[in-house]
C-alpha cells in the first residue's frame, strides 16, 4: 500500500512525505513543527482502509493521540487551527 503524507499541501512552505506501508497493521511516523494552523492529508490507494493520528511530542498510536481521523476509506485529513506551541 502507499500514500502521500502532506503537511498543508497549499502553502508555499509545505513538506511532503511519501511512505509505503506493506501489511496490515504497518505505520510511518513523521515528526514536524508547526507554528501556525495546519493540515495533515493522507492520500491512499482505493481498496484499502487507513487511520491518520496526530499527537504533540511523541508518536501518537491507536489509543494516545492528540486528534484522529478514522474514516472508512483511503484518505484522511486532520486541520490543526492554531494549536498549542509545540503541537
Amino acid at each position: 500500500m502507499q500514500g502521500d503524507h502532506r503537511v498543508d499541501p497549499n502553502h508555499e512552505q509545505a513538506k511532503i512525505f511519501t511512505g509505503t506501508l506493506a501489511q496490515e497493521g504497518a505505520g510511518e511516523v513523521f515528526a514536524f513543527q508547526a507554528s501556525s494552523s495546519f493540515e495533515v492529508i493522507l492520500e491512499g490507494p482505493t481498496g484499502v482502509d487507513f487511520d491518520l493520528y496526530v499527537r504533540q511530542g511523541i508518536a501518537p498510536t491507536p489509543t494516545s493521540y492528540d486528534r484522529r481521523s478514522t474514516d472508512l476509506g483511503p484518505d484522511e485529513t486532520i486541520r490543526l487551527v492554531d494549536p498549542d506551541p509545540g503541537m
